[in-house]
């Protein structure tokens, strides 16, 4: 079963196009656009695992001998760099096993996906995968830097209890820590987010 949905791509298989993640990514991607990627990355751990690839393949992207200039991958390169890692291939597919996951050297920080900037509720936190974490630490901030929430889960969505009360049209803060090993953990920046009032739209 095959779904269509308007936007940047679509979603094939019931998962996202590489187009619509390369839009998440590089922040192009409309309000609209945005909300629909970001209720799809909610419920799909496979979606999130490829979002959370793509600091990877940047980060481990050949650079040219000659130059000494930093390298910028714009949303183009990375599409193709998608399209290369992700979409399936019909000549090689049944010959060759695919494999998502390179060899890792350095650990990766979780990078926040929902709630980002004003959002119409914050019914759940979602954030890319770190690999071998074995917990993730979820913490919220008042503007004080007083912890409003703290929750701890192996998912990288986690659920936050009605009674935090989370106040509307206040910024609040969150980040995640993930504990790679003993004593050993990776955090996310501490990003933003506030929730909207519908009464002034």
């Amino acid at each position: 079963m095959s779904a269509q949905l308007l936007g940047v791509g679509s979603v094939i298989d019931q998962h996202l196009d590489p187009r619509d993640v390369v839009a998440y990514v590089d922040g192009v991607a409309t309000a609209a656009e945005r909300a629909r990627i970001e209720a799809h990355l909610a419920t799909c751990a496979e979606c999130r695992a490829e979002v959370s690839e793509v600091p990877r393949i940047i980060a481990t992207a050949p650079r040219a001998r000659a130059s000494r200039r930093r390298l910028i991958i714009s949303a183009a390169g990375i599409a193709a760099m998608l399209l290369v890692f992700f979409w399936p291939h019909p000549d090689t597919d049944r010959r060759l096993p695919r494999h998502r996951e390179s060899a890792i050297t350095t650990t990766i920080a979780p990078v926040l996906i929902a709630p980002l900037g004003a959002v119409a509720s914050a019914s759940s936190f979602t954030w890319s995968a770190v690999p071998h974490a074995s917990q993730y630490v979820v913490r919220v901030f008042d503007p004080d830097g007083s912890v409003v929430w703290q929750g701890r889960t192996r998912d990288t969505v986690l659920t936050p209890p009605p009674e935090i009360g989370l106040r509307v049209g206040r910024p609040y803060y969150w980040k995640i820590e993930a504990q790679t090993g003993f004593d050993r953990s990776t955090s996310s920046d501490l990003v933003e987010f506030s929730i909207r009032d519908h009464r002034r739209q």
